[in-house]
Order: structure tokens, then C-alpha cells, then sequence
């Protein structure tokens, strides 16, 4: 009788002891597989234009004077210092204060061009600029320094600038007010930036502003 019993109990033990549960073992990668690869967001390049207007205020009705000469070289010169990275950089504002006039943001300065000419009505030596930068940000220009660039050489001159979302429309202004008689354009061949180490990516995606 006991020993029936004694078996009974052994039964109802072995049906509720618990197994202990083996490690779980790394699954193996398999051959061939790809990785997963996380891409990267294509870099948006925009085109940023600028037409630059300034005016000496210094009038010659006489085409004659000697001084009318050394008045435009002045500007001629000061037209091409624009162009000089220590001078175009503190004139950029970036929406983003991380962002820097480096390679890593600023593409190219893609032109740099103007012209002096002395006015038809106001007999007034002043220049037109364009100013067309492609970058991998969001800038403006600090307009109240571009006029002091200028007035810093020509004290009681004036200027304005205006902000042109493609090539057409800078041409077609250029027709309208810049006399075809004036000085040859004044183009700044290359501006250089600051390098950066880390390379932009091939794939972007274009923007004109």
C-alpha cells in the first residue's frame, strides 16, 4: 500500500517541477546577408542672388575733369576688395549660429561681378554688383554693412540692395537701368573659404532663393 502511495507522490511532484530554462544563444548572421543601412538626407544646395547698387554722390558734369578718373579706379578697386574673404565673411548672416563661412556651408561664391559707370541724368559715379553665392544654408546679407564697406572709402555715398530669385531676373534689371556704354564688368575670378575636413555629400538637392 505505501509503496503505491509513495509512487502516486512522485508522479504529482514530477508534474509540476518547473524545467530551468537554458541561456538564450546568440542567433548567428547568415551568409550573404545584407546590412541595414540608415541614409543619410540629401544635402539641399541653394542659390542665394544679390543685386548691389551704390552711389558715390560725387557729381561730374564735366567728363573732362582729371579727378573723374581716379574717382571710378576708387571704386573699381573697392568693387574687387568686396570680393576678398576677409571682407565678404563678416557681411554673412547665418539663420543657424552654428553655422560658419566655411566650405562645410558655403559652397562657392559663384560670382562677383559689377561695373561703374557715371550716371546719364545725375552725372554721379557710382556701381552695380551681383553677388551670387550657393550654399547648404540659410543666409542673408547684413545690408547696413555692405553700405558701410562702401561708405568707409566714399563717406556721403548711398546704396541699396535688392534680393533676385534667378539669373533672368537680374539680366533683365541690368538691361533696363545699366547703361551698355560703361566700364568693363569687374568679375573677382575665386573668393576663398575656409576649409573644412568633413567631405558634402554627392547627392543634393537644388534650391534657387
Amino acid at each position: 500500500m505505501s509503496s503505491i502511495k509513495d509512487a502516486e507522490v512522485d508522479v504529482q511532484v514530477a508534474d509540476y517541477a518547473q524545467p530551468t530554462p537554458e541561456p538564450s544563444k546568440p542567433r548567428k548572421k547568415k551568409k550573404g546577408a545584407a546590412e541595414t543601412t540608415v541614409k543619410k538626407p540629401k544635402k539641399r544646395l541653394r542659390h542665394s542672388r544679390w543685386f548691389i547698387t551704390f552711389n558715390t554722390n560725387i557729381r561730374f558734369d564735366d567728363r573732362e575733369d582729371p579727378e573723374l578718373p581716379k574717382v571710378i579706379a576708387q571704386l573699381q578697386t573697392r568693387v574687387k576688395e568686396l570680393g576678398l574673404s576677409k571682407n565678404l565673411k563678416p557681411l554673412m548672416v547665418f539663420s543657424d549660429p552654428t553655422h560658419e563661412f566655411t566650405t562645410q556651408y558655403i559652397k562657392k561664391i559663384a560670382k562677383i561681378c559689377g561695373s561703374v559707370e557715371v550716371g546719364p541724368k545725375s552725372h554721379c559715379v557710382h556701381t552695380h554688383i551681383q553677388l551670387i553665392v550657393s550654399h547648404w544654408s540659410c543666409i542673408h546679407l547684413d545690408y547696413t554693412l555692405v553700405k558701410q564697406f562702401f561708405k568707409d572709402v566714399f563717406p556721403n555715398g548711398h546704396g541699396f540692395i535688392r534680393v533676385y530669385p534667378n539669373d533672368s531676373d537680374v539680366k533683365e534689371y541690368i538691361r533696363k537701368h545699366v547703361k551698355e556704354d560703361n566700364d568693363p564688368e569687374i568679375c573677382v575670378s575665386k573668393v576663398e573659404l575656409d576649409s573644412e575636413e568633413e567631405e558634402q555629400e554627392e547627392e543634393e538637392e537644388e534650391e534657387e532663393i
